[in-house]
């Protein structure tokens, strides 16, 4: 078989005849593979080739044949061809990564997201990211065709398109809507990729959703993963850190800079697809606390409040926003369950999830300590599992200013090293590799900070 012709929108193949056969069946695919695209598109009785009509320009198609003899049940046929492989003239269209992502936090992982019938679902958008050989001509506002696994379980609702010329993305936005306990899956499918969303409907949440949770609410996903806790004493000033958004753009701003220096992404507890906060309000005043015991009493609120349960030692870990107006930014932690961070309020913290300051390098570091950094088997481990190395996040040798703060500065001691001898925390399980996608949408991040206010850590338990 060989390619006897093509245009800007066909390709024809043609083949030798074959002795004693009284016809040919020819299959068609987009796929070298021939997937579950493929499908006998015709039978002939005495013609020695096909047309496949209606393809873009640049397109591959691939085709085989093979002979039969007979009609019916009683119709003979032969082994399939080798497939040959055609391409229509003119450009060819952009290659490129699709994937299907929901709230503020991400691209939706390999797992059953769990929503309630009584809430309604996660808004899903699939953006399409041509490779960096695409032009802006390649932009299509219909991104994606969307289906449903079982539509009586969960419904596709109305679709909205974006186009976004800049960055060479194109982005779609859905509603979907819960009909019925049970399993579906959400498929997104565009230029011969598919990505897929996973859903689980229950009956109740049982969760009230107007304000403030003083509770871990359902996990979007299953797994390892960090959840945030904000912290007053009982006398203390509630600035509704958790309602007004302050603490979730800064933990975000914490997971982006990390991302930055790692390409690793913080598996974050959300709910609906927002950052996950819960507010306990401590039974001791602030008088009653010192910067050095607030860990041990913020433990045991939490363990009365029904969080950090043994059970859930291995599978989250909880970031304290602790604010307390007699101290600066200060950090401490327990390893694999809590890393506290305090600080005098508001304006610690950054305003943007693409820029960083004092508290997010804080919660940075003490999030290191609880995935297992720094080992004693580093080559520049100094007492406390700090680090000896200037301009390292894990390090405590003084003032650094946030701009020249790096993660694990030669890749040697809790980072990415690879040594099977000594602990690496790019094996946690609290983080993930960001994909190519995400890499490619990622916003630079910005220091805060001026010339003369550097970052120093002041540990509570260095």
């Amino acid at each position: 078989m060989w390619i006897s012709g093509r245009g800007e929108d066909f390709i024809e193949w043609s083949w030798t005849e074959v002795e004693n056969a009284s016809g040919y069946e020819v299959q068609f695919s987009l796929s070298e593979t021939f997937g579950d695209d493929a499908e006998i598109v015709a039978r002939t009785v005495d013609q020695l080739s096909h047309r496949r009509d209606g393809l873009p320009e640049g397109a591959s198609g691939h085709l085989r044949v093979r002979a039969t003899d007979g009609t019916g049940e009683a119709q003979l046929t032969g082994a399939w061809s080798g497939p040959v492989t055609g391409m229509t003239t003119g450009p060819p269209p952009p290659q490129g990564s699709l994937q299907i992502a929901t709230g503020r936090f991400g691209v939706v992982p390999d797992e059953y997201v769990t929503v309630y019938l009584d809430e309604s679902l996660p808004t899903l958008r699939v953006i399409w990211e041509p490779y960096a050989t695409a032009t802006s001509q390649y932009l299509d506002p219909t991104v994606a065709t969307w289906a449903t696994s079982d539509p009586t379980i969960i419904e596709l609702g109305t679709r909205e398109n974006e186009l976004w010329g800049d960055r060479i993305w194109t982005e779609q936005v859905i509603e979907l809507r819960a009909l019925r306990p049970g399993r579906a899956t959400v498929t997104a499918n565009f230029r011969n990729q598919t990505d897929y969303a996973f859903f689980e409907v229950l009956e109740s949440s049982g969760v009230d959703l107007a304000g403030r949770s003083e509770t871990d609410r359902p996990d979007d996903i299953s797994g390892p993963q960090i959840h945030a806790v904000y912290v007053i004493p009982s006398d203390g000033v509630d600035e509704q850190l958790d309602l007004d958004g302050t603490i979730a753009t800064s933990l975000e701003a914490t997971r982006n800079w990390m991302a930055q220096e790692s390409g690793m992404l913080l598996r974050l507890d959300t709910y609906r697809g927002d950052l996950d906060v819960t507010f306990l309000q401590l039974d001791q005043s602030g008088d009653a606390l010192t910067r050095y015991d607030n860990g041990d009493v913020i433990a045991e609120n939490l363990r009365r409040a029904g969080l950090l349960t043994r059970s859930e030692i291995s599978s989250k870990i909880y970031v304290i926003y602790y604010v307390f107006d007699e101290v600066p930014t200060i950090g401490a932690f327990a390893p694999r369950s809590m890393a506290v961070v305090s600080d005098r309020g508001r304006d610690a913290y950054s305003p943007s999830p693409n820029a960083y300051g004092e508290t997010e390098l804080t919660v940075a570091h003490e999030l290191l300590h609880t995935f297992g950094a720094v080992p004693s088997c580093a080559p520049n481990h100094i007492p406390g599992a700090h680090v000896s190395d200037d301009y390292d996040v894990m390090g405590v040798v003084g003032p650094r200013l946030p701009r020249n703060i790096r993660l694990d500065v030669d890749r040697d001691d809790y980072f990415g090293h690879g040594r099977s001898d000594c602990l690496d925390t790019a094996n946690s399980p609290f983080w993930r590799p960001m994909t190519a996608l995400e890499m490619t949408m990622a916003e630079p991040m910005t220091p805060l900070g001026r010339e003369g206010e550097p970052w120093q850590l002041n540990g509570l338990r260095h």
